[in-house]
């Protein structure tokens, strides 16, 4: 009796296993898009964050923003330039307010803190709120 495989069964299980590939990459392509997504959404919240914790730090100072300036809008870019406030990543890194080990941004990206207006029934809230733009992503 031989020892070993015949060809024809060896290139039946490179076959079989050729066809798994193939349905398997795109699966783990697409599901390497999203972990790659949230990444990103998940850096730049925590960058949102970071930008307003030094808002607040700074809010009595320089970055103080009056209450008249306050807008309804998400979008800050219709504002003028003494409504709002603008803040390079690089400043955020190294004053320590965000770390970014994996060099995943733009040190010369820029983030724009406003005002928010938002009212809950009489009552009208002011909250500082942070522009953060999806180009300051490498």
């Amino acid at each position: 009796m031989r020892k070993g495989f015949t060809l024809v069964e060896l290139l039946a299980v490179i076959a079989i296993l050729a066809i798994l590939v193939l349905i398997a990459t795109p699966l783990v392509t697409k599901y390497i898009m999203q972990a790659s997504e949230t990444s990103k959404s998940k850096t730049l919240r925590n960058v949102e964050d970071a930008a307003l914790v030094y808002a607040m730090e700074h809010s009595n100072n320089s970055m103080f923003i009056p209450n008249d300036c306050a807008t309804s809008d998400d979008n800050p870019n219709n504002l003028n330039s003494n409504c709002k406030k603008n803040v390079m990543v690089s400043e955020l890194i190294d004053k320590g307010f965000y770390k970014d080990d994996a060099k995943r941004l733009k040190r010369d990206g820029i983030i724009t803190i406003y005002k928010y207006k938002s009212t809950n029934g009489v009552k009208v809230n002011y909250d500082l709120k942070a522009y953060v733009p999806e180009s300051i992503y490498n």
